[in-house]
């Protein structure tokens, strides 16, 4: 077995060279699968060195697990949008701050929003992500929907859009929501979601859903005034 890894890496190593010194060839793709297959045969022995030194997972770099900095990224869009946005003062993780407005009044919001959310958590990260997505696009979905805007076979992203051009949700919370809602399809497609993120969701999510609602009720309120003038 070990000569026959030897005589495929050989092999390929002759048809790599002579690849090479081929003007009208260069370096292509044959090249490349050229490489690969030379070191096929030795890829096993050096997965078990990693195994045998403790490396337990590789992870490319490029965005394989979504950490805690992407997720404070897109929250941060939303309340810099938001400027009246309540913090929460109930904390999963004690990564927020209480904002000033919450401070003074001495308020502690009773209804719990992304209850479910905070249910999904214990067992599992990236339901967390993927829960609090779907309350995200079940509130775009009334919001668009109050403003007459057509949200049956209308993507989530463009909903957003659109909602920004009518000057509902302000730029930055638009950019913010469509950085979350990625986030979110990552998590659903199997992309690996730190628990420390999964807690940032727990401890900003709470606003940024309510803030969905007041815009909701708000609007409601708006309608009935309106009916009752007619």
């Amino acid at each position: 077995m070990e000569k026959l890894k030897y005589l495929i890496s050989l092999g390929a190593i002759f048809l790599l060279i002579s690849h090479i010194f081929r003007p009208d060839l260069g370096i292509d793709i044959t090249a490349i699968a050229l490489l690969l297959i030379t070191a096929l045969p030795f890829s096993g022995a050096l997965l078990k060195t990693l195994v045998s030194s403790g490396v337990k997972t590789l992870e490319l770099p490029g965005g394989i697990k979504i950490e805690l900095a992407e997720v404070k990224a897109a929250t941060d869009k939303v309340i810099r949008g938001w400027s009246n946005i309540e913090l929460p003062t109930l904390m999963a993780s004690g990564t927020a701050t209480v904002s000033k407005s919450a401070a003074s009044q001495g308020h502690i919001s009773i209804e719990d929003p992304i209850a479910y959310i905070r249910e999904v958590a214990n067992t599992d990260s990236n339901l967390s992500l993927v829960a609090f997505r779907i309350e995200i696009e079940k509130r775009i979905r009334k919001i668009a929907e109050n403003y007459k805007i057509r949200s049956q076979g209308t993507s989530l992203g463009k909903l957003i859009r659109e909602l920004q051009n009518e000057q509902i949700l302000p730029p930055q919370v638009s950019a913010g929501l469509m950085d979350l809602v990625a986030l979110g399809n990552r998590a659903a497609h199997g992309t690996e979601v730190d628990p420390h993120a999964a807690d940032w969701i727990l401890d900003f999510g709470e606003s940024i859903v309510l803030e969905m609602d007041n815009i909701l009720k708000n609007q409601s309120s708006h309608n009935k005034a309106n009916s009752v003038d007619s």
